[in-house]
């Protein structure tokens, strides 16, 4: 049948409003598809924003990472100085800086770098409030510990202190070393807004994420489980009461603290601080003071310049000796930190007028000068065994070598096998090299000794005797080291290094090298002290001095070659029971017994920090050694 004009009109009418429905729908439907697309987690707005965030993140870095580029020295060391200066000059700015970290802003973005490397270690997107943490140990039942003493199992609670600036407190997680998370407790104690269950002899991090105005930031604090020695706890390096190197001819207040190189721990070295008796009215410099993961104590010698203004190659009286002054310096240069110049390099250039220094020297210990005491590199200090070494070395294993108080010394060892111990100790790290461990040589004798009789020290005061023997400290009773035989300390308080007198004989990483000398104690082959191959040669863990023949005294003029080692510069003589700085005894080296000891023995009444004698380096139950670390 044949439709009708206005019948098809009428269908046709039908269909294109159904069609325009659907049409509508189908829009509608593309439409949330699309706005989804676009705006949705994974939309393609959302990407797009993610994109352009990362480009900008990136374009950051980049202008940091030329900034790092820029600031490294000619010897390759990385100058944060000169960094902040590239980061100012691109258009950053400095937020915030610490001992070991620098942070930065750059493009809207804020970076956190390793003031030591240059790396960046973290980088965010500026704005937003990083939540500030603090934590409280507590013993299992809920009691405060506040005494520093560590238990096998604690609680410990994590407290976000700026929680009112923040919107939104996102999670607070902690992890051990290994990184593994730990599973949150209850809270015992109502003072943290999260706790955990912790154990002795572990390193944890806390990390805390706050939201606030859209942008998260996180928090970190790193919480140290370490048994410390009594009368000490742990502390922070950005704690104040750390340390203070004080020039006691300074007078009072801030401008007696000098500026030196901030301590470089190394490996699970953890700051320390005093808290026994007669802290709180404790006086003079305050060396840092660190422990290695095994408990042991070590004490940081920041890298300085020296200039002996009198007594240069003079002996003393019983009570007195010459004046030393010191000048410490920037990083790894010969540069005063207090900007008032610089020092010499080359302990050959020194001249004298009179028993007066002319110019100043950088210590040699912290340089690269191997034959002068030095390392393989120059370095911005050193940490020193605050007591002679105690613990064990049983057939070859150092790993119960320790450094620690009103305990035995180790004795009864060659000459060769403590300086094998001192190069192979661990102190509960994982590698000796780590942590730069070595027996001492005698410029980190002279750089400890120095350090002490300088304002910054006992201010030309000798240092007393310790006078028990082959006890650590002077006694055992540790109390007692800190606060009764203060005075053994280079500083005159708990903050020293002890035992530099009396105690016992310590025998030092240095020989005279004697064409006919008895060096049998000293081993044979590169490996040891002694190595007879190359007899001549020094190295960043021994030094070796030049010999004249057979001559003693010959031999002890040409030690006048080296600088900073108590020894030629702070004696007159060769060979003389009162020939050196405080009438201590002076005692170069024999042909026949060429080994050296320093400090003397705790019977002797000519002992003192400037004491030298000729050791045949033989095993006896009195004679110890120091070591030293480079971080």
């Amino acid at each position: 049948m044949k439709r009708t004009k206005k019948s098809q009109l009428k269908q046709n009418k039908g269909i294109t409003l159904i069609a325009l429905i659907i049409t509508i729908i189908v829009l509608l439907i593309l439409a949330g598809v699309t706005i989804a697309a676009l705006s949705g987690p994974n939309g393609i707005l959302s990407n797009a924003n993610k994109a352009k965030e990362q480009t900008a993140e990136s374009g950051a870095r980049e202008k940091i990472n030329i900034a790092v580029i820029g600031s490294y020295d000619k010897t390759g060391r990385f100058d944060s100085e000169k960094f902040k200066e590239e980061i100012q000059n691109m258009g950053g700015s400095i937020l915030a800086e610490d001992d070991s970290t620098i942070t930065v802003e750059m493009d809207g973005y804020e970076a956190v770098v390793d003031k030591e490397t240059g790396e960046i270690i973290s980088i965010e997107k500026s704005g937003g409030v990083r939540p500030e943490l603090e934590y409280k140990l507590y013993k299992t039942d809920g009691t405060e510990i506040t005494d520093g003493k560590v238990y096998d199992e604690m609680i410990v609670t994590i407290k976000v202190t700026n929680k009112e600036e923040i919107d939104t407190i996102n999670s607070i997680i902690l992890k051990d070393s290994e990184g593994t998370e730990i599973t949150k407790e209850g809270t015992i104690t109502g003072d943290g807004d999260a706790s955990f269950k912790v154990t002795k002899g572990k390193t944890y991090t806390a990390e805390v994420k706050g939201t606030t105005e859209g942008i998260e930031k996180t928090g970190t604090i790193t919480i140290v489980i370490k048994e410390t020695p009594e009368d000490w706890i742990v502390t922070t390096t950005s704690d104040s009461e750390w340390y203070s190197y004080i020039d006691a001819n300074a007078g009072n207040g801030e401008t007696a603290v000098a500026k030196v190189n901030a301590p470089k721990l190394t490996g699970g070295m953890t700051p320390i601080k005093y808290v026994g008796s007669g802290s709180s009215t404790l006086t003079g410099s305050k060396w840092a003071n660190a422990t290695t993961s095994d408990g042991s104590m070590f004490v940081w010698i920041p890298r300085y310049a020296y200039k002996i203004t009198s007594g240069y190659h003079q002996s003393g009286t019983d009570t007195t000796g010459g004046t030393i002054e010191i000048k410490f310096l920037k990083g790894t240069t010969n540069e005063f930190l207090d900007g008032s110049g610089t020092a010499e390099t080359d302990p050959s250039k020194i001249t004298y007028t009179g028993d007066s220094q002319d110019q100043w020297l950088v210590h040699p210990a912290f340089t690269d000068v191997e034959e002068n005491g030095g390392w393989d590199t120059q370095l911005e200090g050193i940490w020193v065994g605050k007591f002679e070494t105690t613990g064990e070395y049983t057939n070859g294993d150092a790993s119960k070598v320790t450094v620690k108080p009103g305990e035995n010394s180790l004795v009864n060892m060659t000459i060769n096998e403590q300086y094998k111990a001192g190069k192979s100790a661990t102190f509960g790290e994982a590698s000796s090299e780590l942590i730069g461990s070595h027996m001492a040589k005698n410029s980190e004798w002279g750089a400890v000794a120095y350090l002490s009789q300088s304002s910054y020290g006992l201010n030309g005061k000798e240092i007393e005797r310790n006078s028990e023997e082959c006890i650590t400290g002077g006694s055992s009773t540790k109390a007692t080291i800190y606060t009764t035989n203060a005075g053994q300390s280079t500083t005159g308080n708990a903050y020293g290094v002890y035992d530099m007198s009396g105690g016992a004989y310590e025998r030092i990483a240095n020989y005279v090298n004697y064409d006919s000398g008895s060096f049998t104690n000293g081993g044979s082959t590169k490996e040891d002290l002694y190595n007879a191959s190359n007899p001549g040669e020094s190295s960043k863990y021994k030094t070796v001095y030049e010999a004249s023949g057979t001559s003693q005294s010959s031999s002890y003029n040409l030690a006048a070659g080296k600088k900073g080692d108590g020894v030629y510069e702070k004696s007159n003589h060769y060979n003389s029971s009162s020939g050196s700085w405080f009438g201590a005894y002076s005692n170069f080296p024999y042909a026949s017994i060429p080994f050296f000891y320093r400090g003397g023995y705790y019977a002797n009444s000519n002992a003192g920090v400037f004491y030298f004698y000729s050791s045949y380096g033989n095993a006896y139950s009195n004679y110890s050694f120091r070591v030293v670390l480079v971080p």
